[in-house]
């Protein structure tokens, strides 16, 4: 059920579950209250407003210390799915950072540009990489969340259990995605790319590994409550990769989520039948956040009335279709502008928050949706 939005500072009980999905329209973050003051951060977006990290904010005007994030996961390194990661990695510097264990080349090479300290220009999303990586490089010396933690399928993630009262909630994330063959892929793409650059020609052997399929599948367990967490993942039909590899495994939790992020922002390429019959209970709550970039909007009519075909309780950050005019600049500047493009338009519009809580001593507590900002129930877009 929705309910009317409290103070969207007040922080959950010790007892409550949260998960929180905040998108402005370009760029995707999840956060998640476990429990007993615990927190994860799952991929990272900027709140166009302040130009900070909009996970940063949030739990600052909760009041959360830094000691209390235990996880920073990037999912995939899309640029709106980092915007900011660094400077998450920086701030809650005991946080373990996970990232997926199949890279591109690009990747890759910002791995190879930070241990080296070359100096290339690399695209916005390993240029994240390389800064989260000297952020966590610059921690205490000897702490453990100075490692890296690399994501593949059928992984435990991470452990723990919160005392409540006199209760014990055990907390259990697995990581279901990137398979084997995609692992494998990737590293096939970054030797050819050494090659070709070893021997300056051009590419034509193969195409690049796609950023989404390589994306990590989140499954949290904490106590009766399960929640499924889409990422970008894709669905292709082949067996070992994308969604089908996902459901073929047989190392994944078999209990299913009432939660789910939906994928790859509800766009059809990240839709597969039977994650919603395998993998999560009727009817479950669905949050996800949109994509604007040029003439691509997602989720489209089609994709809206897939998702709400199969669920009553579907909730969006922000609208796929609504536009944001930049702000007016001095008058020169906009007539040389007008004079090289016909229209303008923020992708990053206002951020919007959906915000899911529930009592983790409750198993009768369905929970309840809050909206914030920009977020609307995803059968009101229109």
């Amino acid at each position: 059920m929705t309910e009317t939005p409290r103070n969207r500072q007040v922080p959950p009980s010790p007892d409550e579950i949260e998960v929180s999905i905040l998108g402005p329209g370009f760029g995707e973050c999840v956060l998640i209250h476990t429990g007993a003051g615990h927190w994860l951060i799952i991929d990272s977006c900027i709140d166009a407003s302040t130009n900070s990290p909009a996970a940063l904010e949030y739990l600052q005007a909760l009041g959360v210390p830094p000691s209390a994030v235990d996880l920073i996961i990037a999912t995939h390194w899309h640029a709106d799915h980092i915007r900011g990661l660094a400077e998450l990695a920086a701030e809650y510097d005991r946080a373990q950072f996970c990232c997926s264990a199949a890279l591109r080349s690009q990747e890759f090479l910002a791995i190879g540009n930070f241990y080296a300290d070359l100096k290339l220009k690399l695209p916005t999303g390993p240029t994240e990489l390389h800064r989260a990586f000297e952020a966590i490089r610059n921690r205490p010396e000897g702490h453990v969340s100075r490692s890296i933690r690399w994501l593949r399928s059928d992984m435990l993630v991470f452990r723990d259990q919160h005392r409540i009262g006199d209760n014990v909630i055990p907390v259990r994330l697995h990581a279901l995605s990137p398979s084997d063959e995609m692992i494998t892929r990737a590293k096939e793409d970054i030797a050819l790319q050494y090659r070709v650059c070893k021997q300056s020609g051009p590419i034509t052997m193969m195409p690049p590994v796609q950023p989404n399929h390589i994306s990590v599948v989140l499954h949290l367990e904490v106590g009766g409550r399960r929640i499924l967490l889409g990422s970008d993942l894709e669905e292709t039909g082949e067996r070992d990769i994308g969604w089908s590899a996902v459901l073929s495994s047989v190392g994944r939790p078999e209990e299913t989520a009432s939660v789910f992020k939906v994928a790859h922002h509800g766009a059809r390429s990240g839709h597969a039948d039977e994650v919603w019959s395998e993998m999560l209970e009727p009817n479950p709550f669905a949050l996800l956040t949109p994509f604007r970039w040029g003439r691509c909007r997602l989720p489209d009519a089609d994709d809206r009335g897939r998702i709400m075909a199969l669920t009553d309780k579907a909730y969006i950050s922000a609208h796929p279709d609504r536009d944001v005019a930049p702000q007016k600049r001095a008058r020169k500047v906009e007539q040389m502008i007008s004079g090289t493009v016909t229209k303008r338009r923020i992708a990053a519009g206002s951020l919007g928050h959906v915000r899911w809580r529930a009592n983790l001593l409750d198993e009768d507590d369905k929970g309840t949706v809050e909206l914030f900002g920009a977020a609307l129930p995803l059968g009101e877009v229109a």
